[in-house]
């Protein structure tokens, strides 16, 4: 049997909720509804079920981000492998913005694909459109179902609700009384195939040409780049060994001159009593004669001082007199003795007493004074 439909035109949208909701009471085919804005609640009142695209949109979406890191693994740990500044092939962070276009790309390209196969709006097809029907009113279109449709109550119940005008049609809709919907408005049909064939061409052409240049291009036996190589293969060279990329042709480069090494404490003073006698003056000892410094005093003592000068600093150390008697710390002269000269002593070293400012840290120094003055009272 030919397909039939009946539309009716209302002007307000209550008159169209009215007739739709008595129309499928009755059981009649309720075709499609047309309207200049969205009218919320009329897909229940026509029985539209909800859409699926969302769904659809999950699912691809979900797919292009599992097919994505699946083909980036592929690509970067197995196929054609990169060292890029170190890092390992399987470095996910790095695959996360590709990742993120694919998923979208792949939910909104396939989502958009799905409404039109399902609306069957692809190339080489026109859907046919009810005549006036976008314009500006509200539009109810009853598609018959079997030959007991009656048109005259289908348009009696349209005509009842407020229909300003009831369109009739036995096959496609009509724009005009000459010529039929289907000659005006699918001249382009005559030639459906030849259309289908022209979108197949333009769609893959694309693909296979970037497919073959990709294919015929590629060199498998070349070796993979590596970039930059500094950061994953830096070239080493020991402290004394010659190197060509720093100035002098060496890599342990000298300091500028007069500059001092971190944590340096220079001494600015020689051994004479003029020397001596302004570190007295200048050099103060940072130090107070707390248990902690004294006990690391001893310990420097005991370990550096005491074979010359003996365990209460009387100069009778053990290895007396195989050297020289130092003398005494209870001497005038050593009782006299401010903590700057000796600290400037203990540094550069007196007549037979050697430098200790390599073997004794700066710290250490001013300790191990605190300590010989505690014996200077006799408090060992």
């Amino acid at each position: 049997m030919n397909e039939r439909y009946l539309a009716g035109y209302f002007e307000h949208e209550k008159d169209l909720y009215g007739a739709a909701l008595e129309a499928r009471e009755k059981g009649l085919r309720l075709h499609e509804v047309f309207s200049p804005y969205p009218l919320h609640g009329m897909e229940d009142v026509i029985g539209l079920r909800r859409s699926r695209l969302s769904q659809v949109g999950f699912v691809a979406g979900f797919s292009g981000l599992l097919g994505s890191i699946v083909f980036i693994y592929w690509a970067a740990a197995f196929d054609w492998p990169l060292v890029i500044g170190g890092k390992p092939m399987n470095s996910w962070p790095a695959f996360t913005p590709l990742a993120f276009e694919v998923t979208v790309l792949f939910a909104g390209v396939i989502a958009i694909a799905a409404l039109f196969v399902r609306s069957r709006f692809w190339p080489g097809r026109s859907q046919p459109l009810i005549p006036e029907a976008t314009d500006d009113q509200f539009v109810l279109v009853l598609k018959e179902l079997d030959a007991a449709f009656d048109p005259a109550a289908a348009g009696n119940l349209l005509t009842k609700h407020g229909a300003v005008k009831v369109w009739d049609s036995d096959t496609l809709m009509e724009l005009d009384d000459s010529k039929s919907f289907g000659e005006k408005c699918c001249i382009c049909c005559r030639s459906s195939i030849k259309r289908k064939i022209g979108w197949a061409v333009c769609i893959l052409a694309p693909v296979f040409v970037v497919t073959l240049i990709q294919a015929g291009s590629r060199n498998y036996s070349r070796p993979n780049l590596v970039w930059p190589i500094q950061m994953a293969d830096d070239p080493a060279f020991g402290d004394y060994e010659p190197n060509p990329y720093l100035s002098a042709g060496m890599t342990m480069q000298l300091p500028p001159e007069g500059a001092i090494p971190r944590g340096y404490h220079p001494v600015r003073y020689d051994t004479t009593e003029s020397s001596l006698a302004r570190a007295g003056e200048d050099l103060k000892n940072p130090y107070t004669p707390g248990q902690e410094v004294l006990d690391r005093g001893k310990h420097v003592f005991e370990t550096f001082c005491l074979i010359c000068h003996g365990t209460a600093g009387a100069g009778d150390g053990p290895i007396i007199p195989k050297y020289p008697n130092p003398p005494s710390f209870r001497t005038e002269q050593s009782l006299n003795r401010k903590d700057g000269e000796m600290f400037v002593i203990i540094s550069r070293g007196r007549r037979n007493m050697p430098s200790y400012a390599s073997q004794v840290s700066w710290e250490d120094r001013w300790k191990v004074i605190l300590y010989i003055r505690q014996l200077q009272l006799g408090k060992p």
